[in-house]
């Protein structure tokens, strides 16, 4: 997460490290669930995505929510919280 926030500080914001973050953040998380066939769907997903991503974070104004609710994630599973999803049920949980 630190790596995170020093790269949004950073001017020019470099796009390419925030993304080559922000997938090992998701790498992680799916690498803790244990969850082969999830693995390999989300990693055709992220090659799928990402030229869109790439576009979309050249804007940089919206960059700061993904990071509080990342940091909102690892927060609760150093606490043992146990977040069922990574889109709206787990949004619900953690605002």
């Amino acid at each position: 997460m630190r790596k995170m926030q020093t790269c949004l500080r950073k001017r020019p914001f470099d796009i390419m490290r925030y993304q080559d973050l922000n997938k090992e953040f998701h790498d992680i998380m799916i690498d803790i669930s244990g969850h082969g066939r999830l693995k390999r769907m989300v990693f055709i997903l992220h090659n799928q995505v990402k030229p869109f991503s790439y576009r979309s974070l050249s804007y940089g104004q919206h960059m700061e929510e993904p990071i509080r609710y990342h940091t909102k994630i690892v927060d609760a599973i150093r606490k043992g919280i146990y977040i069922k999803g990574h889109g709206t049920a787990s949004t619900i949980n953690l605002r």
